[in-house]
């Protein structure tokens, strides 16, 4: 499983968010895929369409996963069972 961190993606727009979702979806024909990024209006939609899983949190939890980036990856990591990670 890969793990891709984006703070950019869809359903925002933006060449970063293009190129994020463009990564997910190279990588999802190959393998299992989870994507986090922050949660955005709208992104329940985009999110049921796509075959990979995205998991949305609140701006507020990047704060503290930037500050504590060691000990946020790493339970990410053992909570998902992540092989790869791929931070953009």
């Amino acid at each position: 499983m890969i793990l891709i961190f984006a703070f950019d993606f869809p359903p925002k727009i933006g060449g970063i968010h293009t190129y994020s979702y463009e990564i997910a979806k190279h990588f999802s024909e190959h393998e299992k895929i989870v994507v986090l990024t922050p949660h955005a209006t709208g992104d329940d939609e985009i999110d049921q369409k796509l075959n990979y899983k995205i998991i949305s949190y609140l701006l507020i939890i990047s704060v503290f996963i930037c500050f504590s980036i060691d000990y946020g990856i790493n339970f990410l990591v053992r909570v998902c069972g992540v092989d790869i990670l791929h931070p953009k």
